[in-house]
């Protein structure tokens, strides 16, 4: 991971989700999430973590979390935190969590009638 300070090696245990975000919709957005999660998984790119307020926060497409457990909110700048456990959301996903279970994922806190989510194992 990538600050603007210093470059931290983390690693991820094999249970840990890679929780890809975006606010734009359709295909072209989903295949954009894909190949992101591609990058970190297989590529071994890292991930690059702004300052608050930087001037490239309002352009980030997607943003990625990392590990056990995700948490959304809608309080947040893009790309902005590198405790790694949070990604911006819609308000209608605010404190929605993604938790890793053996296999997959449990989301907490989603309510189906409040918007469309796409969970997807890749």
């Amino acid at each position: 991971m990538e600050t603007d300070r210093e470059e931290l090696v983390l690693f991820t245990e094999p249970d840990d989700l890679m929780v890809a975000s975006s606010f734009g919709t359709g295909d072209k957005v989903r295949r954009g999430l894909r190949c992101t999660l591609y990058q970190i998984r297989e590529l071994g790119a890292p991930l690059i973590v702004l300052p608050k307020g930087h001037p490239a926060s309002s352009r980030l497409k997607t943003v990625v979390s990392i590990g056990a457990r995700t948490r959304l909110s809608c309080k947040i700048s893009p790309g902005t935190h590198p405790e790694q456990d949070v990604l911006c959301g819609p308000e209608e996903f605010q404190d929605i969590e993604v938790l890793a279970e053996p296999g997959g994922a449990n989301v907490k806190g989603f309510d189906a009638e409040k918007g469309e989510t796409i969970i997807e194992k890749l």
